[in-house]
């Protein structure tokens, strides 16, 4: 993928990202009513939700930590999915109004669409998890680590001095 492109959407998308995480600080009582119940003190989950959102999306934005931002922003768009199912399932009205399915349905689109262009921004797309070669963020330098990945079936490779370890392939 060309490096241009992946700045291009990379950049608008993080500071999105990193606006609503803003958002809730700024007012968290609008994003309090779709906290699930389950998991208690609404007013704690909001701010926290926030500021991965404003790490997170920092991350994407800048080219130095986009793999690992993205996969942490993909992690968090799951998770934090819970909320909006919680606001269709109980019919929670934010800003007054309750939604009609299809603006669950239509929401529920947009949060996958948030969380293939997170894994595609962070390169996740290319085989992850396939026989071939998995890349790893770590050090690869020093006989403990050597030993660390030999023994999770990783082998530091010659020349690796802080990002990639590949799985060999079988």
């Amino acid at each position: 993928m060309s490096s241009w492109l992946v700045n291009l959407v990379a950049v608008p998308y993080g500071l999105w990202i990193a606006w609503v995480g803003v958002q809730h600080f700024r007012d968290p009582s609008w994003f309090e009513p779709i906290v699930p119940d389950a998991i208690g003190n609404a007013r704690f989950w909001v701010y926290a939700s926030g500021a991965f959102e404003i790490v997170l999306g920092i991350g994407v934005a800048l080219p130095w930590f986009r793999k690992e931002a993205a996969l942490g922003l993909t992690m968090m768009l799951i998770v934090l999915y819970w909320a909006n199912l919680n606001m269709w399932v109980n019919d929670i009205p934010l800003n007054g109004r309750v939604y009609e399915n299809h603006w669950h349905i239509l929401r529920g689109t947009g949060q996958i669409l948030l969380i293939l262009i997170s894994l595609w921004l962070g390169g996740w797309e290319t085989g992850i998890g396939s026989s071939s070669q998995l890349e790893i963020s770590g050090f690869c330098r020093g006989r403990l680590n050597d030993c660390i990945y030999a023994q999770s079936g990783f082998s530091a490779h010659e020349g690796c001095t802080m990002g990639k370890a590949r799985r060999a392939t079988e």
